[in-house]
């Protein structure tokens, strides 16, 4: 999905430049495989890729998180986890705008795929941070392949036509997550902490996957 993600993103005019991660680019933990790459957006803000493999491929996991930081749209996560013949989809966005935003084509995408078995995940802290539009779904894998590129091609669109703000305001709106992320934990943070440490685990976070330092 990452190459199609990076065609979306060229064929509507973004500009992108690769970020050198240097030891956070590629990294092994047990079993598992990571590769990550951050590419600064012009004029809007920040993108990653980190892609897990498991030895003989029983694992899949691709994380796509854009976060805008001179453009008032909130961050958009997207995950796709194959686990043997188990596809899950999530596409989340998280309060973090200036001023609201219209996200009801999102809301229309996610009515189309209600007949979907939900995903449910554990309490987390972050709940109430996420917004109505985000959605979590299981179903083959085309089809939640589908529905997740689906998001990122209409959230592009919203980021195209989304006002320019203050970045120094959008930071401090980003950061009220992240820096909260990093405190307080979340699945992915909590097993890369364990993976890779504390310190190089916030470096990743908070440099390459949002850019809020």
């Amino acid at each position: 999905m990452k190459e199609i993600i990076l065609d979306k993103f060229i064929s509507k005019g973004f500009k992108l430049s690769k970020v050198d991660m240097h030891d956070l680019s590629k990294f092994k933990s047990g079993m598992m495989k990571f590769n990550c790459e951050t590419y600064k957006i012009e004029g809007v803000g920040n993108l990653m890729f980190l892609q897990m493999n498991s030895i003989l491929n029983l694992m899949k996991m691709q994380t796509t998180v854009i976060c805008p930081q001179y453009k008032d749209l909130s961050f958009m996560n997207a995950d796709t986890f194959d686990v043997l013949s188990r596809h899950t989809g999530l596409v989340e966005l998280y309060e973090s705008s200036i001023e609201d935003s219209d996200l009801s084509s999102l809301d229309n995408i996610k009515e189309e795929y209600k007949d979907l078995k939900d995903y449910v995940s554990k309490p987390r802290w972050y709940d109430s941070m996420r917004l109505s539009c985000s959605i979590g779904k299981l179903g083959n894998k085309k089809i939640i392949e589908e529905m997740c590129l689906r998001y990122i091609d209409e959230y592009l669109d919203l980021l195209s036509m989304a006002k320019d703000c203050d970045y120094n305001l959008k930071q401090q709106a980003n950061s009220i997550y992240v820096d909260q992320l990093i405190e307080k934990g979340g699945v992915a943070v909590d097993s890369l902490n364990k993976m890779i440490g504390k310190d190089k685990c916030e470096t990743l976070v908070k440099k390459y996957m949002f850019n809020t330092i």
